[in-house]
């Protein structure tokens, strides 16, 4: 995180080219939060950026609040631009201590995009315990690698450049980028959960599909150790009932939900998909902290012909074309990042 603190760090070049979360995120999680019974008076989104989802939730909410640990990205936030949404209120600081902004039991919906993987759940989730009304709802989204779904051939390479000892590998700041990469596997519930064993659920129109949460290799990871921090009385504030992991693979099946803007989730909903040109996918891979990181430390990568972003999107176009077996590789490309939504509810 401390990357995008820095006096370097271009926020708007950041801004422009990051992946955008689709109405289906939205739509989900309004869905779950309204079926459970929670409100719709105040929202945070916490560690917002400049305010993507925070814009949205104005929408819905009566008072939205948007708080990052980065100045730069605050100077940056957007205020909704019909009249009639909630104007947004920003303030700079950090997910362990809110109490300069929001009050005990004040908060419905609590929502962090690509950013719970920094955080310190010893100290969050009772922050979170404290904030939340009854019935509130914490929902994270996130999003791994990105790929090219139509061109499986050049996982490895894009793979190589990310991670490789001899590329951009050793400038992630870690653990997040690993947390990241497991899709959130690693962030603990707020209260202890049996390993993906579906529940009688509360929410009445949602049900798991068992079959969906076995994975490919048939073997279930333990859900990660909840923190020890929440004692007996804040811990039995939340449903276990409500805790649920929604990837892209596996999905997860519902029953029709009356009265929602979307009754059913179908397979795919819960991705993300862009078409990009490939100077779009070029910038978008500027906006990796660890390319920022590497050209701090090898200034010279950026003096040559092709610097290392370059690199990667000229072997790319390489590979597509050889996949194409033409001599061109297009304009664009289609681009798809496997996506998370982690969501939990207190009673």
């Amino acid at each position: 995180m401390s990357t995008f603190a820095q006096n370097t760090f271009n926020a708007a070049k950041y801004l422009s080219f990051r992946p955008t979360y689709p109405a289906s995120f939205y739509d989900i999680v309004y869905s779950y939060h309204r079926h459970r019974g929670g409100s719709f008076g105040k929202a945070v989104d916490l560690g917002c950026g400049p305010g993507f989802i925070a814009q949205n939730l104005s929408t819905k909410f009566s008072t939205v609040i948007g708080i990052d640990p980065s100045q730069k990205m605050i100077d940056s936030a957007l205020q909704p631009e019909k009249a009639e949404d909630a104007r947004i209120e920003y303030h700079v600081g950090f997910a362990e201590n809110l109490s300069s902004f929001v009050q005990n039991e004040s908060v419905d919906l609590l929502i962090v995009g690509q950013a719970c993987h920094w955080f310190d759940f010893d100290k969050v989730w009772p922050e979170f315990t404290r904030i939340l009304k009854p019935k509130g709802t914490v929902a994270f989204f996130g999003y791994g690698e990105f790929h090219l779904p139509k061109h499986p051939s050049q996982g490895p390479l894009i793979s190589n450049y990310s991670n490789s000892p001899s590329s951009l590998g050793p400038y992630w700041q870690q653990p997040g980028r690993s947390i990241v990469e497991g899709l959130l596997d690693a962030v603990p519930f707020p209260t202890p959960i049996s390993p993906y064993a579906p529940t009688e659920s509360s929410l009445r129109g949602w049900e798991r599909d068992p079959a969906a949460l076995v994975p490919p290799n048939g073997i279930l990871d333990p859900e990660p150790a909840s923190p020890k921090t929440l004692s007996s009385v804040e811990a039995s504030t939340w449903d276990p009932s409500s805790f649920l992991r929604l990837k892209q693979f596996p999905t997860l099946v519902t029953k029709p939900i009356a009265g929602t803007p979307q009754a059913d989730i179908a397979e795919g909903q819960v991705s993300i998909k862009k078409t990009l040109t490939w100077d779009q996918l070029e910038a978008y891979f500027r906006t990796w902290s660890s390319l920022h990181t590497f050209h701090q430390t090898h200034p010279e990568d950026k003096a040559l012909e092709r610097d290392i972003a370059s690199r990667l999107i000229y072997r790319l176009r390489q590979g597509v074309r050889h996949d194409l077996g033409r001599a061109q590789s297009g304009d664009a490309v289609e681009v798809e990042w496997p996506s998370l939504l982690f969501l939990a509810g207190k009673k």
